[in-house]
């Protein structure tokens, strides 16, 4: 999306946030959308309940949208999970959600500008069969785009 657009179609976001994220972290699988099949770990899953303030669209010519996505990582042992986690979480690294959304800030130029608001939970949990450890990390990115 380029400047001036609008944000009607937010696939173009979706596909920026997916873009941004691999190339900056090889090791993570990005969904657009919530899988149909089984997940590959790690992986950050893109949210649909987004959040468009329409106040600012109203009151000027930007909009300010909100895309919530979870991270997911997954390990026999808890311990090596949280370890992984961690890196995600952490606000450097190679492994940053973080730093990959702070690499382009346009998200592959369909956005003007974005930002990673914050981490909002962190949670453990273990399978049915109690073999895998799964840590979940809630981020809310955040991105605003000036239209003419």
């Amino acid at each position: 999306m380029e400047t001036g657009q609008d944000l009607s179609d937010l696939s173009d976001i979706y596909a920026g946030v997916k873009t941004v994220l691999e190339a900056a972290n090889t090791k993570l699988r990005v969904y657009t959308e919530p899988p149909s099949g089984a997940m590959q770990y790690p992986c950050l899953v893109m949210e649909q309940d987004i959040t468009v303030d329409y106040g600012i669209a109203l009151s000027g010519n930007s909009w300010d949208v909100r895309l919530p996505a979870t991270l997911y990582v997954r390990h026999g042992k808890p311990e090596v999970a949280w370890q992984e986690i961690q890196k995600y979480v952490s606000p450097t690294g190679t492994e940053s959600i973080k730093a990959g959304v702070e690499s382009d800030n346009t998200l592959n130029n369909a956005v003007d500008d974005s930002e990673l608001d914050g981490l909002v939970t962190v949670q453990r949990d273990i399978d049915d069969e109690n073999r895998f450890w799964t840590f979940s990390a809630r981020f809310v990115i955040h991105a605003l785009e000036t239209i003419a």
